[in-house]
């Protein structure tokens, strides 16, 4: 059975009915929207109802009995600012408009609302639906938060991996440049360029293992230094060589190829990214020759 996958979009929906996503975001989800989602369109209408009904839960008012007296003992109400029930001067006593409003509370009770008879289930469904969003909304939060935790993981990690890589090349120099079989040869400089370069190609015949180490290569903008290895005239390229800020650079070599068969180590200036031949098209600035 084929896994149902998650849309990260629909992390977004939170953030857009509560207003807070950004511009990237809020683009990405209404392109995501057009391309007809079902499940994202069900999440936008089910999380704009919920805020409705949050918006429509509050319990109804209602007036207090003190309010009712009032307002119902008013002659102006109660419809008794006419004459008086005795023809006097037309003001009735507080006796009987006592006796009138309580007469008129009996003949027109005020009803309350439907809103206020439902308050109470009104009110437990704006409390979920307060719940439901407030779930979203920390779903969107965590969901952006984890997203920058594992872009910081990432960096953490490839930092580790570089330092690792550093380390484990710093400990595999000394073990090559020392290893029983195998030679170090200077890399001459051929006067083709007026440069301070120096390094040393140390090989190991039978393994075809080697190590390149070189210093000062700081080549003119819009060039390169390119490795080689010879068998007698055929070059064949080790790559580009990438230095350091201080212009240094350890190539390692596990095992190339037909390794008997070399007769030279080389460095060539080639334009940016490396020949674009099989063989160099710039000046060869260095060599290092290999005896039997």
């Amino acid at each position: 059975m084929a896994k149902h996958e998650r849309h990260p979009e629909l992390d977004l929906v939170a953030g857009y009915v509560l207003q807070a996503l950004g511009p990237q975001d809020e683009a990405r989800l209404l392109a995501h929207l057009m391309e007809g989602c079902e499940e994202c369109e069900a999440a936008l209408r089910d999380l704009s109802d919920a805020t409705v009904a949050v918006g429509g839960s509050a319990p109804s008012a209602m007036p207090s009995d003190a309010l009712r007296s009032r307002v119902l003992s008013d002659p102006r109400i109660s419809g008794s600012a006419g004459a008086s029930s005795d023809g006097g001067d037309g003001r009735d006593s507080g006796t009987d408009a006592d006796a009138r409003s309580r007469r008129a509370q009996e003949r027109t009770p005020l009803r309350p609302r439907d809103g206020a008879r439902t308050g109470g289930g009104r009110a437990m469904a704006g409390m979920l639906a307060a719940a439901c969003l407030i779930l979203a909304f920390g779903n969107y939060w965590f969901w952006q938060k984890a997203g920058e935790f594992r872009a910081e993981r990432d960096a953490v990690q490839q930092t580790l991996r570089e330092v690792e890589a550093e380390l484990s090349a710093k400990e595999w120099i000394p073990k090559m440049v020392t290893a029983p079989g195998t030679d170090c040869y200077d890399l001459a400089l051929t006067g083709s360029i007026d440069a301070p370069l120096n390094g040393t190609a140390c090989f190991a015949k039978e393994s075809g293992a080697a190590v390149v180490l070189l210093a000062e290569l700081r080549p003119p903008s819009g060039r390169d230094y390119e490795l080689w290895v010879l068998r007698g005239s055929v070059p064949t390229s080790l790559g580009v060589i990438t230095a350091d800020d201080e212009g240094r650079a350890a190539i390692r070599l596990d095992a190339i190829p037909d390794a008997s068969a070399i007769t030279a180590f080389a460095v060539s200036l080639e334009p940016a990214g490396g020949s674009p031949e099989a063989a160099p098209t710039g000046p060869v600035v260095m060599v290092a020759p290999v005896t039997s």
